[in-house]
């Protein structure tokens, strides 16, 4: 891909630049500062690279204004140059289909009706009464019960597994191995045993969400599951019946959600991250790596901890934990003191006053 293809890329987005360098020459993939060659598309998003930001190869670098007198070589400078990056990795990586036909082992129902520029991979499994918006990418072995409704422009992974009357807005991608729409856990017990209670509700996937590999979303007991338009879930993350996910929502690989969890809109929620059910979070939320969220949060902010509690507290009784040895220390010699001096006074005579 040509410099000057990238360039009116950064137009069509309204991006405002400035570039500097040759804008004809080629770019055919992407790489770090310090392993980039001629070909190569890089960037610099922190000031720690600055040195390999001097020495670097790269065709292109994007970067911040600040930092455009120091490169050698042609690049971009941008305010948000991470972003921008992204953009321009999506132009040079196009994750599409080879080609948009329907392989011969598919498995179709009759009632399917089929948009143009579909592409159904090898082993796919196509039920009654499923409906495929244009351009979308169905990889091999993925099966999609009856009813299901996929928007266009979607990619469903090899290997997915999107049960009965589930929804899927457009331009949302789930990864290989996903579970969309399985049986919520839902038990009544009695008398020592347990009792399987169906699960009727749906899972409701809004437009632009990427669900990453392996994850588990449970279809609701009665009322529907939700992601709404905008998440992202990273791979290994577990979303139990009727929880709802609020817009613009980022969650890491091996957080786990149990029923009814409502998390608030742009709430961001770090690795292994835990959600008690029937509990709420307010909007712009940041839970950190293993938090265990066991109440709702009623205020925005930095949560982390078990029990989940504002950030910086938790930061402060961390550093407390790691002096009490100290401390018993201290204490124990200080112990030892008043030790002494007691056994000194109780040794020591009385002497009358003459």
């Amino acid at each position: 891909m040509r410099i000057d293809s990238l360039l009116s890329l950064l137009d069509e987005h309204s991006i405002s630049y400035q570039f500097k360098g040759d804008s004809n020459g080629e770019l055919t993939c992407a790489a770090s500062l310090a392993l980039a060659e001629p070909n190569a598309l890089s960037f610099l998003n922190a000031s720690q690279y600055l040195p390999a930001l001097e020495q670097t190869h790269a065709g292109l670098v994007i970067l911040k204004p600040e930092h455009q007198a120091l490169c050698p070589v042609a690049c971009v400078a941008v305010d948000a140059p991470y972003y921008v990056y992204s953009l321009c990795a999506q132009a040079l990586y196009p994750d599409l289909p080879s080609a948009y036909t329907i392989a011969a082992s598919a498995s179709l129902a009759e009632d399917v009706i089929l948009p143009n520029g579909l592409c159904i991979e090898a082993n796919a499994v196509i039920k009654s009464g499923v409906v495929l918006g244009q351009g979308c990418w169905i990889q091999a072995g993925a099966i999609l019960e009856e009813g299901v409704q996929v928007g266009q422009g979607c990619k469903i992974g090899a290997g997915v597994v999107i049960h009965r009357d589930c929804l899927i807005g457009d331009f949302t991608r789930i990864e290989s191995g996903t579970v969309i729409g399985g049986e919520g856990f839902g038990w009544a017990p009695h008398q020592g045993r347990w009792s399987r209670i169906p699960q009727v509700g749906r899972v409701r996937i809004g437009r632009h969400v990427s669900i990453g590999n392996n994850c588990c979303i449970d279809r609701g007991a009665l009322e529907d599951t939700v992601i709404e338009d905008h998440c992202i879930i990273d791979n290994l993350v577990h979303i139990a019946h009727n929880v709802q996910i609020g817009e613009g929502s980022a969650i890491a690989g091996q957080v786990g959600f149990a029923g009814t969890t409502k998390l608030g809109k742009h709430n961001i929620v770090a690795g292994q991250a835990g959600f008690a059910g029937h509990l709420s979070t307010v909007d712009s939320c940041h839970f950190a790596a293993k938090t265990g969220v066991t109440h709702d949060i009623k205020q925005a902010g930095a949560f982390a901890g078990f029990p989940a509690q504002e950030a910086v507290k938790w930061q402060k009784q961390t550093v407390r934990l790691r002096q009490l040895d100290k401390m018993a220390a201290q204490m124990k010699a200080m112990q030892k003191q008043i030790d002494a001096l007691q056994h000194l006074v109780e040794s020591t005579p009385i002497i009358p006053n003459q």
